[in-house]
């Protein structure tokens, strides 16, 4: 189905796609997982008649008392499965004995471990200006000094990778050096 309208102001109209008619895999998943329930499968047939299909929808639903199938009513609703989805690919039961996230190096330094440290360059009250040269600051937006050293040790190469995760005014200032640092090359 698709919602459209010419204008603002008008009304939305409902139109069905030219796609070929498939069940909700999502909706099936999570009824299957959350509810432990199985819905029918979706045949759409040259005859295929709809008040059929709810009879046995309705019946997969029996055991749940304050659900049911209003066949005349019609729901139409933007919601989507998504975070579901990405729950259950997340659940650890359900990965492969041989391939399991938290086996990634990178996944148990984010979740767990955490990343090597390295010592400062700078106490907090050494001024910055000393170890950077001004004219080396090309910065476009502003930041405090531990993102000014990162942005500057990214831009030397001396650190192509963050022991942390960056913010956006860094991931910004990181990009403008790198574009000033092609061009004087």
């Amino acid at each position: 189905m698709k919602l459209e309208r010419g204008t603002a102001g008008e009304k939305f109209k409902l139109h069905t796609r030219l796609e070929e008619l498939t069940g909700n895999l999502s909706l099936e998943a999570y009824l299957d997982r959350v509810h432990k329930l199985r819905l029918p499968p979706l045949e759409i047939e040259e005859e295929f008649v709809p008040g059929s299909y709810f009879e046995e929808v309705a019946q997969a639903i029996s055991t749940k008392p304050d659900w049911s199938v209003n066949a005349d009513d019609m729901v139409l609703r933007f919601f989507s499965f998504a975070k579901f989805l990405m729950y259950r690919d997340l659940d650890p039961e359900l990965w492969p004995a041989t391939g399991k996230l938290t086996d990634q190096r990178i996944v148990r330094a984010l979740l767990s471990d955490g990343f090597p440290s390295e010592p400062s360059a700078l106490s907090e009250d050494d001024p910055i200006d000393v170890h950077i040269l001004p004219a080396e600051m090309l910065h476009i937006v502003d930041c405090d000094s531990s993102q000014t050293l990162a942005v500057h040790r990214c831009s030397s190469r001396r650190q192509p990778r963050r022991a942390r995760p960056a913010r956006n005014r860094q991931i910004t200032n990181d990009r403008q050096h790198h574009r000033i640092g092609n061009r004087r090359r």
